[in-house]
């Protein structure tokens, strides 16, 4: 008899451990932005394929530009990657200077990400793409024991520097420089 507990109970337990994780929670808030977009401070790696004139580092100044040999100053602020790419090979071309220009446009620095309010270690961390609130709280070493771990403020820079307030729940996608505030739940 007591070997048919013991199963039975090991049975219920593989089976409890055994949850799905594909039905995890989907975000309920609304994401505007499925790519990183370009912001004023930002640094970009401009590469135009076999052209080391044009190739470098480049940050993107307060107004939005970025001043590029040939082209001179290019507003990029707000833009994705691929659209500022898609920019440079346009003026490229309307120059003269190139048939058929190869541009790639890459972040250079690491960008960061904060939390505050009811975890464990609220602070500054490093910012990594597709990355989650859950993701984010875990880099904090996890909720305060008043957490409530439902609902989050986000504070979002929009790309002419002014903030949006935004709320989610674990699953909700960041993007760099968000900063989440983590409530205190009520009893």
């Amino acid at each position: 008899m007591l070997k048919v507990l013991i199963f039975i109970f090991s049975v219920i337990g593989i089976t409890a451990c055994s949850g799905d994780w594909t039905n995890y929670p989907t975000s309920s808030a609304v994401q505007k932005n499925k790519e990183l977009t370009i912001r004023p401070g930002d640094i970009l790696a401009v590469s135009v394929f076999d052209e080391d004139k044009i190739s470098d580092s480049y940050q993107v100044s307060p107004s939005g530009t970025i001043n590029l040999p040939l082209i001179g100053s290019l507003s990029v602020a707000g833009k994705t990657a691929k659209l500022a790419e898609e920019k440079i090979v346009s003026s490229l071309k309307k120059q003269g200077y190139f048939i058929n220009p190869k541009v790639t446009i890459s972040f250079v620095q690491d960008h960061k990400i904060y939390i505050l309010g009811e975890v464990l270690e609220s602070g500054e961390f490093h910012y990594r793409s597709g990355m989650s609130i859950l993701d984010l709280v875990a880099k904090a070493r996890g909720f305060s024991y008043r957490a409530n771990q439902n609902k989050f403020d986000i504070i979002r820079q929009r790309a002419d520097g002014s903030e949006e307030l935004l709320s989610g729940d674990i699953a909700t996608h960041l993007l760099p420089n968000d900063t989440i505030r983590v409530r205190e739940r009520y009893f």
